[in-house]
């Protein structure tokens, strides 16, 4: 029997054949260079010198030394990490750079725990080296808990040595922010109910308040009802204007007897959403109609002539459809 080691299984490279008497085991020392693949070879040899060799499945990897970490992030966006979640069924991270700079990493060991390093809600789950994603939707998560994702990677050497890492947690919030108001005009206090400007549209809001992930966005939506039209039309589709809490914007072309509502949506950092539409505000482009001004209290005579020169009496009567008399 011929005992040999290659740098493939076609060679003999790092150390020539040799004879070993014993055709059922092998037992002998020598020194492997940390990071190289080395193929153990075996030549059996009959009395006629015909010659059979082959070699094992896998290389001998001698490494000696922990794979370097990367970094492991909660969420599903690559690199990114993601603070907070309204997915009560679903946990995911991600992870980048880890890496084994003499063997290689060979694959993964994925948990989830209530605490960094523990699995106690996702057991550890073997993955192979090409994955950087995992989810696990059998989780049944808990409303303002943390939870942690944990990374073991492990080396191809003969100990498969391993290095861990864990995330900085994310929270479950399951609740969209907590209402506030919303009025029709961007003066604190004042909430219209008409106007007679065609092109502006403004609100202002306050209040609002999520104890769990905190407000990050607020965005606005313009509707308006046009007389005779059953359903409200989108005049401006919904644009964030970030942590402002008012607006007026003058870009609008409004008709006569328009109703305009402002929707405003609020988000929270774990993408949850509160709606909220204002009461709106009617628009009126025409003065009162005057039906009748006549002399007298009488109103269906207008008097010609009056007996009295320290009195003057008159009735009359104005109309708005939209709006009504104001004084």
């Amino acid at each position: 029997m011929h005992i040999g080691l290659g740098k493939s299984k076609r060679d003999t490279y790092i150390l020539e054949w040799f004879l070993h008497e014993d055709t059922s085991f092998v037992n002998f020392t020598h020194k492997i260079q940390d990071g190289l693949p080395t193929w153990l070879r075996i030549r059996a040899v009959n009395h006629v010198d015909l010659r059979t060799s082959g070699s094992g499945p896998y290389p001998i990897m001698i490494d000696m030394t922990h794979p370097l970490a990367g970094e492991i992030y909660d969420g599903k966006s690559h690199g990114r990490q993601v603070n907070f979640t309204a997915m009560q069924g679903e946990i995911c991270s991600n992870w980048k750079d880890f890496r084994d700079p003499d063997t290689g990493i060979a694959d993964y060991l994925w948990g989830v725990g209530t605490s960094p390093g523990d699995d106690d809600v996702v057991e550890f789950k073997r993955l192979g080296h090409t994955v950087f994603l995992e989810c696990d939707r059998s989780v049944n998560l808990t409303h303002n808990e943390t939870y942690y994702s944990t990374l073991f990677a492990f080396n191809r050497g003969h100990k498969r040595l391993n290095v861990s890492a864990s995330t900085t947690g994310i929270m479950v919030d399951l609740t969209p922010p907590e209402a506030g108001f919303l009025q029709d005009s961007d003066v604190v206090g004042e909430d219209l109910t008409f106007s007679s400007d065609p092109a502006t549209v403004a609100g202002h809001w306050g209040n609002f308040t999520d104890p769990e992930s905190g407000i990050m966005d607020f965005s606005i939506a313009v509707e308006r009802k046009q007389k005779d039209q059953a359903e409200n039309e989108v005049i401006h589709e919904s644009e964030s204007v970030g942590m402002t809490t008012s607006f007026r914007w003058h870009h609008f072309h409004l008709h006569q007897g328009d109703q305009v509502f402002v929707n405003l949506n609020v988000t929270n950092r774990a993408l949850g959403i509160t709606s909220l539409m204002s009461n709106g505000f009617v628009l009126d482009l025409t003065p009162p109609d005057l039906i009748y001004l006549r002399d007298g209290m009488d109103p269906d005579r207008d008097l010609q002539y009056s007996t009295s020169t320290t009195e003057l009496m008159a009735n009359w009567m104005f109309i708005d459809e939209e709006t009504g008399v104001n004084h």
